[in-house]
């Protein structure tokens, strides 16, 4: 587990995907933790990249800034970005900044399809 006074992420799954469960406020200090996870990742295995997000209190405009980096990067290096478990706050900020349309957003990730 990798942890910041309000942020953690801890990175579990192998092969085809990996789960990246996130804690806490999405905010400046949690940007630079994620963004680190996600450079991590890309070095490694796994062509879909799970963001479990159910324990996300909370997102500011520098954390919905890292999801559109951590989108950017993954595809750029041929990969999938799963947003699942987005708790209220997490998806009004969404879609406030219309920002749901170029995520894909699960409940779970038992509900994201295999062909996905």
């Amino acid at each position: 587990m990798h942890a910041h006074d309000r942020f953690h992420y801890t990175i579990t799954g192998a092969g085809d995907m990996i789960v990246v469960e996130l804690a806490g406020d999405l905010d400046g200090c949690g940007r630079d933790d994620l963004q680190s996870a996600i450079r991590q990742l890309c070095a490694g295995q796994g062509r879909r990249v799970v963001l479990e997000m159910s324990g996300v209190s909370s997102v500011d405009s520098r954390g919905l800034g890292a999801l559109l980096n951590v989108q950017k990067v993954l595809t750029d290096a041929g990969r999938s970005l799963f947003l699942v478990g987005c708790r209220e706050p997490v998806r009004h900020a969404l879609t406030l900044t219309r920002l749901e349309v170029l995520f894909r957003c699960y409940p779970s990730i038992a509900s994201i399809p295999p062909s996905a």
